[in-house]
């Protein structure tokens, strides 16, 4: 499925590029919070994804 796809790549990208611990967790805790609120909503989407749209179980670390 393309969107499952698609949300996996931009979902490490974005793990890629914003940091969410040390430094930013210091200065702006308000933007890692943000950031893990993010990260949780990408997890759901994927896990409903995987499991509705393509039948498959997926891992809890998802």
């Amino acid at each position: 499925m393309k969107l499952a796809v698609d949300l996996s790549k931009d979902f490490l990208k974005f793990e890629q590029y914003c940091r969410i611990w040390g430094e930013v967790k210091l200065q702006n805790p308000t933007l890692a919070q943000a950031r893990l609120g993010l990260i949780a909503i990408v997890q759901f989407v994927l896990r409903y994804l995987l499991r509705e749209k393509l039948g498959l179980n997926p891992l809890i670390e998802l």
